[in-house]
């Protein structure tokens, strides 16, 4: 019965179901109706929101195109070049827009999309079209590039795709801003070992800049250096090999020895590159300021880093970690030699500091480490003043009597040996 009905019926039937994959269903009903829509379902997916070239880009060599093929899209190299050499004004719309990055599925009896791809691009493709209307604003060689397709990437690459294109995000839909950048480079960065290594010496041989800055000055290097990936290090070792500059300066002049908070195996990787432990930022804190964790901190002054070196409030890194309450760390600081005693703004020394937050371990900390607890600030201030917490009160007041009987006692110790001195022992000698 579904035979009988005329051809611009069921043509009107295909233009009014809502998705490509409705449409493929249809063609699979009858063998009349697979010929007569199968290339009405390209041209439709040509005008989609997913054409052939940014799914054949994804796939590579990746998945067969069977009658069963449950996302629809027709990718016969004969078909579509009965459709380019056609006169339908639409044809400049091919690859006008864009597919979202997904993992293919691996499966046998592949397909040869690589021609596919060769072919639409030989018909005038687009190999760097990005258009308005996708959230990720990606290239087919950036789909390439992601999905680890090498010889895709390649025809894309001969044809003239860019490899350091850099795109703008919307942003909460107020136009576009350089809040993030993506590129083919970092495209092929999140690929797994061994596929990773030659995509991305594919893209360096053909020009893609592996020291390109983002929006905030900061390259590829800074994009992987919070270790999320199982081997983050060996890509952090990959990237310094091919010229990725260790001690590269954001534009608030933070390398990435300063921003790398992940890991003690990071830190060590970068360090072993050439990192930089005494570098400045903007407001002159060094590395030394920002890993708070003990084991990454070890390496930092192992590799020399200045204990002593201070930021734009005369803070020094223990003065730092004082006030965030980090324990570890001040305890580290001052068993390398950190100044307990150190002169801050305005006549405050780092009692002040731990007793303005209410950390009391660390007062005693300073204390046994021999923190002179009767320092007066210029505003006339003690650290009793400024100390509201009860524990630290009860911690000045252990020290204060404390310090009271040492003095009492070493007083009293004193005048003993001056009148042992000078009155001499009962049974001494006569002369």
């Amino acid at each position: 019965m579904l035979n009988a009905l005329p051809y611009e019926i069921v043509l009107l039937l295909a233009e009014s179901l809502p998705t490509d994959r409705d449409v493929s269903a249809l063609t699979r009903t009858t063998r009349a109706f697979y010929d007569l829509l199968v290339t009405y379902l390209y041209k439709r997916n040509m005008r989609s929101k997913y054409p052939a070239l940014f799914w054949c880009c994804r796939n590579g060599l990746m998945t067969p195109v069977k009658p069963e093929d449950k996302d629809g899209f027709l990718c016969h190299p004969k078909e579509i070049q009965d459709y380019l050499s056609s006169d339908d004004e639409s044809l400049p719309e091919l690859g006008d827009t864009l597919f979202d990055v997904r993992e293919a599925e691996r499966s046998e009896g592949t397909r040869d999309y690589q021609a596919v791809v060769k072919l639409l691009l030989d018909h005038g493709a687009n190999p760097n079209n990005t258009t308005t209307g996708s959230p990720s604003w990606i290239s087919p060689l950036m789909v390439a590039a992601r999905c680890g397709n090498l010889e895709t990437a390649k025809i894309l690459l001969e044809h003239g795709a860019s490899p350091s294109l850099h795109y703008a995000a919307y942003t909460n839909g107020y136009g576009s801003t350089l809040d993030e950048w993506q590129s083919p480079l970092k495209m092929a960065c999140y690929l797994d070992s061994p596929e990773r290594e030659p995509m991305i010496d594919l893209l360096l041989q053909y020009g893609a800049e592996i020291n390109l800055e983002n929006e905030v000055g900061e390259t590829l290097l800074f994009a992987f250096i919070d270790g999320k990936f199982d081997d983050s290090i060996d890509l952090i070792r990959e990237l310094r090999k091919r010229g990725a500059v260790v001690n590269y300066l954001n534009i608030n002049y933070d390398t990435p020895l300063h921003l790398c908070q992940s890991s003690e195996a990071m830190v060590k990787v970068l360090l072993e590159s050439g990192g930089q432990v005494d570098v400045p930022n903007s407001i002159g804190h060094t590395p030394l300021f920002y890993h708070d964790d003990v084991p990454a901190m070890k390496q930092i002054l192992a590799h020399g880093a200045d204990l002593n070196v201070c930021d734009y409030i005369k803070y020094r890194p223990v003065t730092n970690f004082i006030s965030s309450g980090n324990y570890d760390a001040v305890k580290l600081l001052l068993n390398h030699g950190a100044d307990p005693n150190y002169d801050l703004l305005y006549g405050e020394t780092n009692l002040h500091v731990a007793a303005m937050n209410g950390h009391a371990d660390i007062l005693e900390l300073l204390l046994e480490n021999g923190a002179h607890l009767g320092i007066v600030a210029d505003d006339g201030s003690t650290v009793w003043d400024v100390a509201k917490d009860k524990e630290c009160r009860e911690v000045l007041a252990r020290w204060e009597r404390g310090e009271n009987e040492e003095n009492h006692l070493s007083d009293r110790k004193d005048t003993d040996a001056i009148d042992e001195i000078s009155d001499g022992p009962d049974d001494s000698p006569e002369y």
